[in-house]
């Protein structure tokens, strides 16, 4: 049986520890509060994003590019992982839903970003890439370097296929292991067709009705406007995704977080009634010490 020494120890490092994770939380909460406050306020982006797809759609028209004809079983995967602990399993379950989409013949090329899944990857034995995760800050320039390896790589290996895993911000208590797929990006080489049968009468242009063509004069070529294009559009479709894993990282933390205090709340209820039944148990045994050494000492007062 433990000393009550012990278990006073016991009770002592269990208030450090819960009033350290109570600053762990607030913390992350803050951050997750601070983070999303600035997300709110970026609707440019995402409209950004959406003017960049129409402007693909339009100049992609009938053009030829690797990210369609490369090889699909040449795969970049790409898991988003956090630097700092206290997020449960989300990181290797981030790590493992993206190993999951890939198939036994096809030719990997690993690219992790955050610590966590450096060591999830060396612990698994795999050969990548590593970049540091994306920081509080934000910064786009991390974004653009993974558009540049991406990019790179296909071109230099013929990569056909590249999956990104990460966290998805659902909600602050709900996150979710997505996988998206960016090469090939087949969605971006058409354009949007309108069913004329859905359309009103009065909508639908006559049989002999002039067509007007646009012509575009590009400057200083069709296909460098295009990788310029698909360049600024991966580095902010990937920039996104950096938000969402960012916001679920702090959500999950914070919830970790708030789990293990709980957890610390049930165990100091467990020793405390561990210590206060010692400290019955030995105030109990002094009692019986002391009444029946009095007893005793009576006794031998009495046969005096």
């Amino acid at each position: 049986m433990r000393t009550i020494a012990d278990l006073k120890k016991d009770l002592v490092f269990n208030r450090e520890m819960n009033e350290l994770m109570d600053i762990l939380k607030k913390t992350a909460t803050f951050e997750f509060q601070s983070l999303f406050n600035r997300r709110k306020m970026q609707t440019v982006q995402e409209k950004y994003v959406a003017s960049l797809e129409d402007l693909l759609k339009i100049f992609s028209s009938g053009a030829e590019h690797p990210f369609l004809t490369n090889p699909p079983e040449k795969v970049i995967l790409v898991v988003i992982t956090s630097d700092m602990g206290f997020v449960g399993g989300l990181n290797t379950e981030v790590v493992d839903m993206g190993l999951r989409e890939i198939r036994k013949k096809d030719e990997l090329h690993l690219l992790a970003l955050g610590e966590k899944g450096y060591l999830q990857l060396e612990e698994k034995g795999y050969k990548f890439e590593f970049l540091p995760g994306m920081g509080p800050d934000m910064n786009f320039s991390l974004a653009e370097k993974v558009r540049d390896y991406i990019y790179a790589s296909c071109w230099k290996y013929k990569i056909g296929r590249v999956i990104i895993s990460y966290p998805k911000f659902i909600s602050f208590a709900h996150q979710e292991i997505a996988t998206e797929v960016l090469v090939p990006c087949g969605h971006l080489f058409k354009s949007d067709e309108t069913d004329a049968s859905a359309l009103p009468p009065e909508a639908v242009k006559p049989v002999n009705a002039p067509r007007v063509r646009t012509k575009f004069l590009f400057e200083p070529s069709p296909q460098k406007v295009l990788d310029y294009l698909l360049k600024m559009y991966l580095a902010y479709k990937i920039y996104d995704i950096c938000w969402q894993a960012k916001l679920s990282e702090f959500a999950a933390r914070s919830m970790h977080l708030d789990g293990s205090m709980q957890e610390l709340t049930e165990m100091k209820k467990g020793i405390q009634s561990q210590y206060f039944r010692s400290k019955h148990e030995i105030t109990d045994r002094t009692i019986r010490d002391i009444f029946g050494g009095r007893m005793v000492t009576l006794r031998k007062l009495r046969n005096a």
